[in-house]
């Protein structure tokens, strides 16, 4: 039985091979992007593992041993999901990794934006230390009402760390009915929009999110607001942002995620002082890389032997086993 990794950058591969050596499974690198070599990689493989790598319906369909393709993160947007239930192919991630660490960014994104962190940092670089005033207004945190887009278990996260600290939180998800935190009202985007002066993202990429943030959400928001996204870079239009934050609109924006990264040197957002964009970091600490890595062979293994897997995609290929 083979495991097949796909562009998957790790100094070394010992924890992999000490899980599958264990149970039988041979592990084999493959470093090519290019649709030919990866098919000719994988073809023969019962597993396919990616973290970025886009696996298209074409590439699915020439997996004839495969049985199961992990995702190494929480996104499943770069998977054909509905190929690979076609194919009987069980698609599984790993959504629970990096909780805290995704929602603390956001959170520190938060508080850096609102109290203009980094743009006093600047002042003081440039020996402006007296022009503080140049700061003004940064109001009272308690006084700010957050919301968030995508309540899930990291939206849920920052809403335990930011509670004590606002005065009042909103959040938004077309999948709940009720809120699981009973502090936390659930509204309409529009209302979220509209009230919140503080506003996070914790939503997947689909169809019905894709430049959710366009221009006529944006202008909704509080003219002082602070936007952060640290979930996929395509729910945000960032044309559509450029053009409000050129209007004077939000008070700060705060990006680990781009629709296409890395960005080039002349992107428009690197122009504004308000915009803080880290590398697409959020879910890293040293502590989740190797929760990433030994949930991943776990699960995978765990599919193989027919046993339970608490993040299957697809859950309906259970009735299409190969």
């Amino acid at each position: 039985m083979t495991l097949v990794m796909i562009n998957v950058s790790y100094p070394d591969y010992a924890l992999e091979e000490a899980s599958l050596k264990a149970r039988g499974v041979n592990l084999r690198i493959c470093t090519s992007s290019a649709e030919p070599e990866l098919v000719a990689s994988a073809q023969d493989a019962e597993a396919v593992v990616v973290a970025l790598q886009p696996l298209t319906a074409s590439v699915i369909s020439s997996l004839k041993r495969c049985r199961v393709i992990g995702r190494l993160g929480v996104g499943i947007d770069s998977i054909d999901v509905q190929a690979a239930t076609r194919a009987g192919i069980a698609v599984i991630n790993v959504p629970d990794y990096c909780t805290e660490e995704v929602a603390l960014h956001a959170v520190s994104l938060l508080l850096t934006l609102f109290r203009k962190i980094s743009q006093a940092d600047r002042l003081v670089r440039t020996g402006n230390w007296d022009r503080w005033q140049t700061l003004r207004p940064i109001p009272a945190l308690s006084s700010r009402v957050l919301g968030i887009v995508g309540f899930g278990r990291i939206g849920q996260k920052v809403a335990e760390f930011m509670a004590p600290m606002v005065r009042e939180i909103v959040a938004y998800d077309p999948h709940l009915n009720t809120s699981p935190i009973k502090s936390v009202r659930l509204v309409p985007l529009e209302e979220l929009l509209q009230v919140s002066h503080l506003v996070t993202l914790h939503g997947a990429l689909t169809d019905a999110s894709y430049h959710l943030f366009d221009k006529r959400a944006l202008s909704l928001m509080p003219k002082d607001a602070v936007l952060v996204n640290v979930s996929r870079g395509a729910m945000v239009c960032e044309d559509d942002l450029v053009e409000v934050l050129t209007a004077g609109k939000l008070a700060g924006v705060g990006l680990d995620v781009l629709e296409h990264e890395p960005p080039q040197s002349e992107h428009p957002l690197l122009k504004f002082q308000r915009v803080m964009l880290t590398n697409h970091i959020a879910w890293y600490s040293e502590a989740s890389v190797v929760r990433q890595r030994t949930l991943m062979m776990q699960r995978i293994l765990d599919y193989l032997d027919q046993r339970p897997v608490p993040s299957l995609v697809n859950p309906e290929v259970l009735s299409r086993q190969r």
